[in-house]
């Protein structure tokens, strides 16, 4: 008998307790592991995909005529097509963003809301930026004439 009146170490209450702690400490480090892999993938699934879906709208937006306004609006700004879509709002760019939804407007059969989803607004920001635009034009031509 040991120290506390049990056979051998292994069979102590203590021992047992301890013993029981290590296998769930371990299961959970298992599941945790699991959790993480899986959690991994699914992270990698959903970024392959987003890369897909861009690809594709990307693709979609270049063939379209309103790609090809906003590129030429860009050049004429000295502008990238990116910024113009971007969300900020330096006056060059919302000017040449203006532009772009009045020329968008008047040079194509899109309908307000198609020309907000391509340039990522609302279909009533592209109306006050197309009216805006017009205003900007008629006040020019008005101080021209």
């Amino acid at each position: 008998m040991t120290m506390f009146g049990y056979h051998s170490e292994s069979t102590s209450p203590f021992r047992r307790r301890i013993d029981e702690a290590a296998r769930r400490y371990q299961a959970r480090t298992e599941r945790r592991e699991v959790d993480a892999g899986v959690c991994e993938a699914r992270r990698r699934q959903l970024t392959d995909l987003y890369a897909e879906v861009w690809r594709s709208v990307a693709t979609r937006r270049k063939s379209s005529p309103m790609q090809v306004i906003l590129e030429e609006v860009a050049a004429k700004h000295g502008l990238a097509p990116t910024a113009i879509l971007s969300v900020r709002r330096q006056v060059s760019l919302v000017r040449a963003r203006h532009e772009a939804f009045y020329r968008c407007v008047y040079e194509t059969t899109n309908s307000y809301p198609t020309i907000g989803r391509f340039f990522g607004r609302d279909h009533t920001t592209v109306l006050y930026g197309a009216r805006r635009h017009g205003q900007l034009l008629d006040a020019q031509a008005e101080t021209t004439a």
